[in-house]
């Protein structure tokens, strides 16, 4: 499982989770630290976000829950070309 973030506006942010296919199975807001998922305790897409930020914000990349940075941005795979078109729309 990973996840593409994608910002949409200087404070909020879509995180889209994958698995196994080329359509993310959810899609999550987060909007000034706060994320819309149904967990009821504290979640941790905000710790995901600020990772991804600290790495300056990459597009085309996805990370997973231990915090390991996959760089797909020459991928030739047609599941990774998918879902980059997903980020960049």
């Amino acid at each position: 499982m990973v996840y593409v973030f994608r910002r949409l506006a200087p404070k909020r942010v879509e995180l889209a989770k994958f698995e196994d296919r080329s359509e993310p199975i959810v899609v999550y807001n987060i909007v000034a630290g706060r994320c819309d998922c149904p967990s009821r305790v504290p979640c941790k897409h905000p710790k995901l976000l600020d990772f991804w930020m600290e790495l300056g914000e990459p597009i085309g990349c996805a990370i997973d829950e231990y915090k390991n940075y996959y760089p797909f941005i020459d991928s030739e795979f047609t599941e990774m070309r998918k879902i980059l078109e997903y980020v960049s729309s």
